[in-house]
């Protein structure tokens, strides 16, 4: 489907995706079950957690998790991924936008690359309003290559990997900000190099039980964490 609806307790999110354009796109173009899981788990959290609150959604694709965060009450909500998604996360914004673009509550949508020469520039733009209280990541590791499915050396690294956490430390104020992620483990060398580059940036590396769940929503192979400095 072109537009999906998603219905979350009192809230309602309405999705523009681009399934045809998924070779062109690649990942972004569809809403994948690690967003869905990622959102569930918000809405496990306190009624008020997001209200008044400053989230940015990296790699946010369709940007379920960041409108939801817009929708729960957030006073500013960043959605962020890369140039060929802008169009699709715009039109997102201006679907499920509340208050008004003058509104008291900011939905926006913003080009950021991890790795490129403009993410510290976007990066600077990001936390000079002062901390931001949630970085929000779902399916943000796929394999780069048809090797990456099976055997891969982990102490050569996953680029694609160490771009995310370096953007996402970055973000990520010491003893303040919460970075919730959930990913599909795609193989076995996607736990392994998870864990290798959040705990060489993180205090704290917190997996998250997905028991509280919807029982729809309880799945084996999505990974749910939280990240603190």
């Amino acid at each position: 489907a072109d537009v999906i609806t998603v219905h979350a307790e009192d809230v309602q999110v309405r999705l523009h995706q681009k399934p045809r354009d998924l070779k062109t796109l690649g990942v972004g173009a569809l809403i994948w079950e690690g967003a869905m899981i990622l959102a569930q788990h918000m809405l496990t959290l306190p009624g008020d957690r997001f209200h008044g609150s400053t989230c940015v959604e990296l790699g946010a694709g369709l940007g379920l998790c960041g409108i939801l965060a817009h929708k729960k009450g957030a006073k500013k909500v960043t959605l962020t991924d890369v140039g060929d998604m802008l169009p699709t996360m715009e039109r997102n914004v201006k679907e499920n936008q509340e208050g008004g673009k003058k509104g008291k509550r900011c939905l926006v949508a913003e080009q950021l690359e991890w790795g490129s020469s403009g993410a510290p520039n976007v990066i600077e733009s990001l936390t000079k309003a002062g901390p931001i209280d949630y970085v929000l990541a779902s399916d943000f590791m796929y394999p780069e290559t048809e090797g990456l499915h099976g055997d891969v050396n982990l102490e050569a690294g996953h680029p694609a990997a160490t771009a995310f956490f370096d953007v996402a430390e970055q973000l990520c104020t010491p003893g303040h900000t919460k970075c919730l992620l959930a990913f599909e483990v795609r193989g076995d060398w996607m736990v392994g190099t998870f864990m290798k580059e959040a705990k060489a940036r993180f205090k704290k590396v917190k997996c998250i039980s997905g028991k509280k769940l919807p029982e729809a929503y309880q799945k084996e192979h999505i990974k749910l964490y939280q990240l603190t400095r």
